[in-house]
């Protein structure tokens, strides 16, 4: 395991308060929001402070066979005004990655999963801006 002070996703973290109106820095206890912007799939963003960590999941929910199906989720840890990925999942294609995790800091898990991730959540965070997420708080 490798402890890093690599960055995150700052265009990710913006988008998340942006839609939910709460400061990540700020958060306490578990606080969720789910966002509908049909004919897209509603958005799920839910949030906690895990010992000196705000966790952050943001996912897209289906259904198939009348099951909820992320596609995807994303788990982040809030450090130092970015998001940083922790894991992803996408239920569709039964695929599940972890990256890192919080201990001590940061530690990468998978360097290039972990960049990956970050180079995905910085693209999904300016889709959901683009398709209007921002702007429909419910």
């Amino acid at each position: 395991m490798e402890k890093t002070n690599i960055s995150g996703s700052r265009r990710m973290a913006d988008v998340v308060e942006r839609i939910t109106g709460w400061k990540l820095a700020e958060v306490r206890e578990h606080v969720h929001i789910r966002v509908e912007r049909p004919p897209l799939m509603p958005l799920s963003i839910e949030a906690w402070k895990d010992a000196d960590t705000v966790i952050v999941s943001v996912t897209h929910y289906g259904t198939l066979n009348g099951d909820l199906m992320a596609d995807p989720d994303v788990m982040f840890a809030y450090i130092d005004g970015d998001l940083k990925p922790l894991h992803f999942q996408n239920d569709y294609v039964a695929m599940y990655q972890r990256v890192a995790e919080v201990g001590n800091g940061l530690e990468i898990l998978n360097r290039r999963g972990y960049n990956d991730l970050v180079s995905f959540a910085n693209t999904w965070a300016d889709n959901l801006k683009a398709e209007g997420f921002c702007g429909v708080r419910q």
